[in-house]
């Protein structure tokens, strides 16, 4: 592994952590990776690598939360009271903190001028 300036570090963790932007504006943690990757990915290879992953994570994230809310709607409809929903909605929140957590994990060692791959992601890209 190379060793990268502290800046390069720090830029391929605000790759990781720009995710945080989905807590408040929907759909702003595949937007924000996707910009950041694009603004930063012809400057190096550690980039490009960091913005991928972190896209690919993103994107994975995002298919999991659109199925989740098909399939708690479609599990809903027969089922009666508020507890099944109840049920999906705590998971859908679990799944989501659960992710932005890995996602400072990432950054964080990123920052310290590791590289490692997430661990449940597709390719995408």
């Amino acid at each position: 592994m190379k060793n990268f300036t502290p800046e390069q570090n720090k830029n391929c963790a605000v790759m990781h952590w720009v995710s945080i932007i989905g807590l408040a504006v929907p759909l702003g943690a595949v937007f924000g990776t996707l910009f950041t990757w694009l603004l930063k990915k012809n400057d190096g290879e550690h980039y490009d690598a960091h913005g991928k992953e972190a896209c690919n994570f993103q994107l994975t994230l995002c298919a999991v939360n659109i199925v989740h809310v098909m399939l708690s709607g479609l599990f809903s409809l027969g089922m009666r009271g508020s507890l099944p929903l109840g049920i999906f909605f705590t998971l859908l929140m679990l799944i989501n903190v659960a992710a932005v957590l890995y996602a400072v994990y990432m950054g964080i060692k990123a920052h310290k001028g590791a590289f490692d791959k997430y661990k449940f992601s597709y390719k995408f890209l």
